[in-house]
C-alpha cells in the first residue's frame, strides 16, 4: 500500500512540475481554453500506477522516485534497535487529510447558510440583460458574482448589490453570460475537485504552488470562452471585470478575483485570441502529451530498494546463482594458487 502511495505521490509532483512549467507558453500558443486542459496531467500521472498492467505497459523511463522504497528505517542509538516509520508518516498524513477535509466541508456548510433566495424583482434583472439563467438556480451572497457546486445542479451566486454595482444592462449580460459559461464547463465541480486534491496534499509545497494558478487558469479559459460570440463586447467585459473587484474574499470552493489575477485577466483580453484551427491543434496536442505520460508512467514497474546491507548481499548472491543456472557450461575459474597446488 505504501508503495503504490509513493508512486502516486511521485506521479502527481512530476504532473504539478509538467503544469507550472507548461501553463503559459501553451497559453500563449493555443489559447487559453487548450491551456486549462494542461491540468489534467496530475490527475493522470497520479491515478497511472492504478492501470492494470494490460492496459499499460511498464515505465519506458527509470523515474528516481519509482525506485525509491518508502520503507524508510532509522537506526537510533543502538544499531540493533530499528524502527519503522512508515506507518508514523501515513498517520500524520491521515490526520492532516481529516484536518483538511473537515475545514472544507465547516467551510461550504457555512456558505450555503449564507445563500438567501434572490427577490422577485431580480427576475425582471434577468430577463432585461437577456439572460437564459433559470431563477431557481439563483442565490444572493456576497462572495458573488461565483458558482458553487450543489446538488442537484451548480447554483450562480450574484452580490445583493448585483444590479446597483452593474447599472448597465450590457454590463450584466456579460457577467451572467460569464456564470453561466462556468456552469456548463462545470467549473463548479472542478473547484471542488481541486480543494480536494489540496486537502490530500496539504504537504506539497506545489499544490499551494499550484493553487491559484489553477483558479487563474479556470477564469482564462472561461472568459475567452465568453468572449468567443462577442469579440466586440471586449471593453464592456473588461469593465464589468473591474466592477467585479468590489467583491470580498471569498471563501474556499468559489474562485475569487485576486489583483494580479485581475491584471492578467485584462492583459489577456488586449491580447489578439487565436483562431479555432490552433485551438483545435493544442487540444490535440496536449491529448497527446497527456496519452504519452500515461504510457510512460503506466503500468506495474517495480518499486524496490535494499535499506539492509545484508539484503543487498542475498540480492546479489541470488544473482550469481540465476547467471550459473542459466550458463551451466561455463565452468568456474580456478585461482592460480590451487592450479600450482595440484
Amino acid at each position: 500500500m505504501t508503495e503504490l502511495l509513493v508512486r502516486m505521490l511521485v506521479g502527481v509532483t512530476l504532473g504539478l512540475t509538467l503544469v507550472l512549467l507548461l501553463r503559459r507558453p501553451a497559453r500563449r500558443v493555443f489559447g487559453a481554453g487548450p491551456a486549462f486542459t494542461v491540468w489534467l496531467l496530475p490527475i493522470a500521472l497520479m491515478l497511472a500506477p492504478l492501470l492494470p498492467q494490460g492496459l499499460a505497459p511498464a515505465a519506458m523511463l527509470a523515474l528516481p522516485g519509482l525506485t525509491v522504497t518508502p520503507h524508510v528505517v532509522a537506526t537510533l542509538a543502538s544499531p540493533a534497535i530499528m524502527i519503522d516509520w512508515t506507518h508514523g508518516l501515513v498517520a500524520a498524513w491521515l490526520l492532516g487529510v481529516a484536518v483538511g477535509l473537515l475545514r472544507l466541508a465547516f467551510h461550504y456548510f457555512k456558505l450555503l447558510r449564507g445563500l438567501r433566495a434572490p427577490p422577485v424583482a431580480w427576475g425582471r434583472v434577468l430577463a432585461e440583460a437577456g439572460s437564459k439563467l433559470d431563477t431557481r438556480r439563483v442565490r444572493m451572497h456576497d462572495a458573488g458574482p461565483a458558482v458553487l457546486w450543489a446538488l442537484p445542479y451548480a447554483l450562480v451566486l450574484l452580490p445583493t448589490d448585483f444590479a446597483k454595482r452593474f447599472d448597465d444592462v450590457a454590463t450584466r449580460e456579460l457577467v451572467l453570460r460569464h456564470e453561466l459559461t462556468h456552469v456548463h464547463r462545470g467549473d463548479a465541480l472542478w473547484s471542488l475537485a481541486m480543494e480536494i486534491a489540496t486537502a490530500l496534499l496539504w504537504f506539497h509545497p506545489l499544490a499551494w504552488l499550484a493553487r491559484p494558478r489553477f483558479r487563474l487558469d479556470q477564469e482564462l479559459a472561461c472568459d475567452a470562452a465568453s468572449l468567443r460570440a462577442l469579440p466586440e463586447r471586449t471593453v464592456n467585459y473588461a469593465r464589468a471585470l473591474l466592477d467585479s473587484v468590489a467583491t470580498r474574499p471569498a471563501l474556499p470552493l468559489i474562485p475569487w478575483l485576486a489583483e494580479p489575477q485581475l491584471k492578467e485577466r485584462i492583459a489577456m483580453l488586449a491580447r489578439m485570441p487565436p483562431g479555432a484551427l490552433r485551438r483545435r491543434v493544442g487540444f490535440i496536442a496536449i491529448s497527446a502529451l497527456l496519452a504519452g505520460a500515461l504510457y510512460v508512467a503506466g503500468g506495474q514497474a517495480s518499486v524496490h530498494a535494499a535499506t539492509d546491507p545484508g539484503a543487498t548481499a542475498n540480492h546479489r548472491k541470488s544473482m550469481l546463482l540465476s547467471r550459473i543456472a542459466t550458463h551451466p557450461s561455463t565452468p568456474p575459474k580456478r585461482s592460480r594458487k590451487a592450479s600450482r597446488v595440484t
